[in-house]
């Protein structure tokens, strides 16, 4: 059986040479053309821009910290609610009797609260001492 798969495959390649080189007879042969020019290009080696920002420009540290601290104030409510759904859940949905799961659900509701109060916190202390101090306004 391989044998003949091997043939009739073998059979197939030589027709198509055969069929491509009748093609080529007919047609005139002609050389290819080759062009070489010269431009002048001027490269910078510079990294890539980070946080939106343009080739060979860096973020101060100021930038940094304001763009972290607002992606954490940004996203804490939806941490927020996540863990206390999760703490409802876990308070809520276990078997009676069992102790330590009331537990722990009732500890990702009260620590979600107190992250998120102390997220809050700190945020309006350094909005206070950036008022006092008189920093960049934004």
């Amino acid at each position: 059986m391989r044998k003949i798969i091997f043939l009739v495959f073998t059979f197939l390649i030589l027709i198509g040479f055969i069929f491509a080189d009748e093609k080529k007879k007919g047609e005139e042969f002609k050389p290819g053309k080759v062009e070489i020019t010269w431009t002048t290009v001027t490269v910078s080696i510079c990294p890539p821009g980070i946080f939106g920002m343009e080739p060979c420009n860096y973020p101060s540290l100021e930038y940094l910290i304001s763009t972290t601290t607002q992606f954490l104030i940004d996203i804490s409510p939806y941490v927020l609610v996540v863990l206390l759904i999760l703490g409802g859940l876990m308070y809520l949905l276990t078997p009676f009797g069992v102790e330590e799961f009331i537990k722990k659900g009732h500890g990702y509701i009260k620590y979600a609260i107190y992250g998120y109060i102390l997220l809050l916190l700190v945020s309006l202390i350094f909005s206070v001492i950036k008022m006092i101090i008189g920093g960049p306004s934004e």
